[in-house]
This record gives C-alpha cells, sequence and structure tokens, in this order.
C-alpha cells in the first residue's frame, strides 16, 4: 500500500463502533507499517493526498459531510463506508452518490444491502473490543451462578422479553442466584425490577468478570430482521471477558459456537432456556470453554492484524479490479406505502363474516319460534 489509510471520524472510544470497526483497522495497520494509518477528525479531511482511501461510519455526520464535500470538489478518493445496523436503507442510498464501496460486519448484512445499492458491498468482521481490557480471560468458575446480560437499552425488550418469565422462574427456583443488567441506565425502562448496574467503558470489564454467565439473545421479537442478523461482538466480549455464554440460535452466534462444537450453550426458543438453565454446572462449563480452542480462535480471527489484514485485501481486490468504473447507476428507492382498498374488495372481505353472522341469527330465531310453538 503506497498510501496511508485515513479514518475520518468525529466519535471517541466511547462509542462502540468506532472500537469494534475503525480502531482495529488503525492500530492492525500500524503493526504492518508505521504511518500506514491515521485517525483525523473531519475538519483536517481537507489535507489528505490525491489517491487516498478515506474511512467513514455509516452514521458519524460530519465525518459523511467532510468526505462528500470533498470528493463532490473533485479530489480523487476511495470513500469507504463502515456500514452496521440496517433498520433502513435511508442511511446508505444517502451516501451512495460518493461513496467508493460499503463494508458490512456479517455476511448477512452484505447480501441485504447489496440486494438494494448499484456499489460493491464486501463482509470484514468486527474486532475483539478494546472495552476487555489488554488481558482477555478465560471462563473461571465462581462458587455460584450467577447471569449477567450487557448492551443497548432498547436490546433488552427487541431480543428478551418472551425470556423474563423463565429467568423469573429460574431465580425463584434457585437455578441461578441472580440475573443482572449492565446496561445505559438512562434510556432503559426496568419494567420487570431486575437489577441494573450502569454501563461505564471504564469499568465494564471489571464488573462484568464477577459473573459466571452471559446471556445473549438475537431473537427478534420486534420483527426486524436486523435484530436477526447482528454479528457476534457480544459473544466475543463475553468470551474474553471469561464469561460462559448462553446464546440464541440465531445466525451470528449460532455459526461462531457450532464451529467449536459448543452447541450446549445454544437455545432458541423459552423452553429450551429454562432446560439449559436447569442443567448449568459452571466448573465443567469453564472447563468445556477452555478446552474446545474458541478462545483460540477469536484471538486469530478477530485480532487487530486480521481485521486490518482483511481489511487491506478488500482494498486491494477493488483497487485492481476497478470495480468503482461499473457502478456509477442510482439504485430505485423502495416505496412500501400501504395498499390501497377498494370499496368492492371492503364488501368481499365482509361476506364470510356477514354470512356466518345470517346463520347464527337464522339458528337462534328457530329456537325462539320452537319454544313458542311447543
Amino acid at each position: 500500500m503506497t498510501t496511508p489509510v485515513y479514518v475520518v471520524r468525529s466519535r471517541t472510544q466511547q462509542d462502540a463502533l468506532v472500537r469494534l470497526q475503525s480502531d482495529p483497522i488503525v492500530r492492525g495497520a500500524l503493526e504492518r507499517a508505521p504511518g500506514a494509518a491515521v485517525t483525523i477528525a473531519p475538519r483536517d479531511l481537507g489535507h489528505v493526498p490525491q489517491g487516498s482511501c478515506v474511512v467513514f461510519h455509516f452514521n458519524d455526520g460530519p465525518a459523511i459531510n467532510s468526505v462528500r464535500s470533498l470528493v463532490r470538489s473533485g479530489q480523487n478518493l476511495t470513500a469507504v463506508c463502515l456500514g452496521s445496523d440496517i433498520y433502513s436503507f435511508h442511511p446508505y442510498l444517502a451516501l451512495h452518490d460518493f461513496v467508493s464501496f460499503y463494508v458490512m460486519p456479517t455476511e448477512q448484512h452484505r447480501r441485504i444491502l447489496a440486494s438494494q445499492v448499484c456499489k460493491p458491498v464486501f463482509t470484514l468482521p468486527e474486532g475483539i473490543d478494546s472495552i476487555v481490557g489488554c488481558h482477555p480471560g478465560s471462563p473461571v468458575a465462581f462458587p455460584e451462578k450467577m447471569s449477567s446480560r450487557f448492551g443497548y437499552p432498547e436490546s433488552f425488550e427487541k431480543g428478551m422479553a418472551s425470556l423474563v418469565p423463565i429467568l423469573q422462574l429460574s431465580i425463584a427456583e434457585n437455578r441461578i442466584s441472580s440475573f443482572d443488567l449492565i446496561v445505559g441506565l438512562n434510556k432503559f425502562k426496568n419494567r420487570f425490577g431486575f437489577t441494573t448496574i450502569p454501563f461505564t467503558a471504564e469499568d465494564f470489564a471489571t464488573r462484568a468478570r464477577s459473573y459466571d454467565y452471559c446471556l445473549l439473545s438475537h431473537f427478534s421479537l420486534d420483527l426486524s430482521v436486523n435484530s436477526y442478523i447482528k454479528s457476534p461482538n457480544k459473544l466475543v466480549t463475553a468470551l474474553m471477558l471469561g464469561l460462559i455464554p448462553i446464546a440464541s440460535r440465531t445466525p451470528s452466534y449460532e455459526a461462531l459456537l457450532v464451529e467449536f462444537g459448543l452447541t450446549r450453550f445454544l437455545y432458541e426458543s423459552p423452553a429450551q432456556l429454562k432446560a439449559l438453565l436447569e442443567g448449568l454446572n459452571p466448573t465443567e462449563d469453564a472447563r468445556t470453554i477452555r478446552s474446545s480452542g474458541i478462545l483460540e480462535g477469536i484471538a486469530r480471527m478477530y485480532s487487530d492484524s486480521a481485521i486490518s489484514g482483511e481489511f487491506l485485501r478488500i482494498l486491494s481486490t477493488f483497487t485492481r479490479e476497478n470495480e468503482s468504473e461499473c457502478f456509477e447507476l442510482t439504485p430505485e428507492k423502495v416505496l412500501l406505502g400501504k395498499p390501497e382498498v377498494g370499496l368492492n374488495e371492503h364488501l368481499l372481505d365482509l361476506v364470510p363474516s356477514a354470512a356466518r353472522a345470517f346463520r347464527a341469527r337464522w339458528r337462534q330465531m328457530k329456537a325462539i319460534h320452537g319454544a313458542f310453538t311447543s
């Protein structure tokens, strides 16, 4: 690579996507060669040389505006969007006129976005969250079978609300000693009364390591495909913290646990979770995790070196094949308005229920008539 990669962002390490996506690219590239990657603020983007690769997060407004302005001014750049959630195509289509290609965290994300845009879309896994600290741990059994869950406040309702009765029953029956939530409290409505611990990046690892197990779920109780296909970053974080995962059988979690023979820790329904919680054995479960090879596998697959190496390979592939010249079309936006239903359709819908009502009324009248004539 002859020119450095410039990561343009207005956000800090307090942002999860910074820690999971752009930081690993920068750190890994710097391991390969000094100056191979640079992090700059949006206001400094005008100083990058022609032909540079500029990387930005899909939801970083100031960075997006700076990159868009520079590309539209005629600067020759390879503009790379680091994507994540797909609740709507709109954020990605808004970048389509100046982005060179998109990078998504899972193959499922890649396929969904590729179905809508006319630019190349690649897959780049998220790295190990630096929030775990410098020394990733391995599962160590504690005397009690405590369980925790961490993540965004809204994710609990979307992924775990159906599991609450099982968790409450397991606590009542002493299957687990507690179930605590490590979560941002400013947006969380604790309607189930679980113990909550405020999330802060500074002490998260210390707090999380006091538990045996971590409950993880990508169930799409909101019926959103995005909830179902989320990346395995929380599973990776839990394992690197030394927690034993109990994870939903959804694409990202299942793929990683099955690869290392850990299907015993997967559930696909509240009933299966209940059975799993009834058989917890922290000592044996910790031994199973340690001997599976998953910790070594994660360190290999999601290291800074692996992430940056894959990114540079993608960049090289894009540059070599000159794909940008083949994708100058503007994609059509999808219109998902409610279908119009005319009066005739409404009347046809009413026919079955009207017929049932008529038959019920006819039987009632016959019964009344029979009572008077008998």
